[in-house]
């Protein structure tokens, strides 16, 4: 009898710990699970396919995932090949105070990877909101999300980041440090979407090495559909000090767009910033360099405020113009 009662006692103590994990929920779509503390949000890396909502604002200010300084441990990438494969619903809660300083490493932001390399998996992050970032990685930067490899099923929709910073080599992107398709035929294939969103950050080159592809949204949009969105982030490319050649390819939306990417009804306002010798190439209002059958369909940037009047897609008008449709 008292090894049965102790056979009881561990297993609603195991049971107790597994939901201790979340505030909710059982990570299905109808009951997902419910995140309401920093630590929670963290777990996320341990569930990595399953079902999320978010049901309270949470404060990241002073997180330090492993206690060394380098602040947030993003959810997959971060230098593994972990993806996030599954739902996250903000619910229009706020983030606030989200801190990485992991300058060698790639794939950083909130989510480091997410994606699939197949056609079924479906995959959506929505609703997420981030005040007050700074975010400092190497290559696949981004405030939301570091890089995104995915399917037609693949959405990033009603989201934004705004205050703050993120700064990196390359493929740096207020939102999205990259975004592109796991089957990079040009021709065929699924295109993730980027949908309904908006950032107002600063975005930095990190000045270090050479890299290219800087926006104020997404820095590099490789076959990839973004639409209804728009960037206020200012995106500033200084290479006095550095001196450094290949540095290029900044957008006040997209850096680089390529591979049957399409840009829809979007807009920029954000200032730009690129000096410095070597001079750096491909500077647009909107795109910087645009290649591979890509298109941009009625968006458009401000030319007094970003202080550029030429982009390689997109309309320019000035602030009359854009504030008065």
């Amino acid at each position: 009898m008292k090894k049965v009662t102790q056979t009881v006692f561990a297993i609603i103590m195991s049971t107790s710990f597994i939901f201790a994990q979340y505030y909710g929920g059982s990570g299905t779509q109808a009951d997902p699970y419910q995140i309401a503390t920093a630590d929670q949000l963290s777990e996320i890396r341990n569930d990595l396919d399953k079902y999320f909502i978010q049901v309270t604002n949470i404060y990241l200010d002073n997180y330090d995932y492993d206690g060394d300084g380098k602040g947030w441990m993003p959810i997959g990438g971060a230098g593994s090949t972990d993806y996030f494969t599954g739902h996250y619903d903000g619910q229009g809660f706020v983030i606030s105070g989200l801190v990485i300083n992991r300058p060698n490493t790639n794939d950083i932001g909130l989510f480091g990877l997410v994606g699939a390399s197949d056609q079924s998996t479906e995959i959506i992050i929505k609703n997420v909101c981030l005040h007050n970032v700074s975010v400092n990685g190497a290559v696949g930067v981004g405030g939301l999300i570091g890089g995104v490899v995915s399917n037609d099923l693949t959405f990033i929709k009603f989201s934004y980041v705004q205050y703050g910073t993120v700064t990196g080599d390359g493929d740096v992107g207020g939102l999205i440090g990259y975004s592109k398709s796991f089957d990079d035929n040009a021709s065929t294939g699924d295109r993730p979407t980027i949908s309904t969103s908006f950032t107002n950050v600063e975005v930095y080159w990190s000045q270090t090495t050479s890299g290219t592809n800087f926006g104020g949204l997404v820095g590099n949009s490789r076959k990839t559909v973004i639409e209804n969105s728009y960037s206020r982030s200012s995106v500033t490319i200084d290479n006095t000090i550095a001196t450094l050649g290949s540095v290029g390819n900044v957008g006040g939306l997209v850096g680089l767009i390529s591979n049957r990417t399409g840009i829809y009804t979007s807009y920029s306002t954000g200032a730009i910033t690129a000096i410095g010798s070597p001079s750096i190439t491909n500077v647009g209002g909107l795109i910087g360099f645009s290649e591979g059958n890509s298109k941009v369909y009625d968006s458009y940037w401000d030319i007094e405020t970003s202080g550029y009047s030429t982009s390689d897609g997109g309309t320019g008008k000035t602030t009359a113009e854009l504030t008065s449709e």
